[in-house]
């Protein structure tokens, strides 16, 4: 039985089955999501604490429906999760905080991952999920990736054959 590699340390560490989820359905995560994320678990290892309050999970749901799984599929969890206690005074305080973590409230650059990138041994981008940015275009443009053959970056590769009339039009005023 293969078992999970914790990466990181929290505050505690705590019972997979002890913690519950109250996010319900603010998040999804998708087919290709849940692949990515499970993915890296698999290869690098769980390396994030979940937030917890009173072992309700406030960030790491998703990673807690993806180690329940993993169990599911004969993965083991030797010693539990790391989980970090946050401090709220009731439920709608700790809500409220959930609320935080799901905000995003930078936004990534092709610039900075471009200088953040520097130094490291080619990271695995692919297992990646990062909204709004355009992976794709990061890689042709920043890392010398060629796009992908199906694809051009031509202009005239997206006109359809025919026959067409071109009008052309200037008018200058002294």
């Amino acid at each position: 039985m293969p078992a999970v590699s914790i990466k990181c340390k929290g505050s505690r560490l705590a019972k997979l089955e002890s913690l519950s989820v109250i996010q319900g359905d603010l998040k999804e995560l998708s087919e290709e999501g849940y692949a990515k994320l499970r993915k890296r678990i698999e290869t690098i290892g769980f390396d994030a604490p979940i937030f917890v309050w009173k072992n309700k999970i406030l960030d790491g749901t998703q990673r807690y429906r993806i180690l329940t799984k993993m169990i599911e599929d004969g993965w083991t969890l030797p010693k539990g999760v790391p989980v970090c206690d946050i401090q709220a005074k009731n439920l709608s305080e700790a809500k409220e905080r959930l609320l935080g973590y799901v905000s995003q409230f930078g936004k990534l650059t092709d610039e900075g991952l471009y200088e953040f990138l520097q130094g490291m041994d080619e990271p695995d981008l692919s297992t990646l999920d990062l909204p709004e940015f355009d992976l794709e275009a990061f890689k042709v443009g920043y890392l010398d990736v060629d796009p992908p053959a199906s694809e051009s970056t031509s202009p005239e590769a997206n006109i359809p054959d025919g026959e067409y009339t071109i009008i052309c039009s200037s008018s200058i005023t002294i």
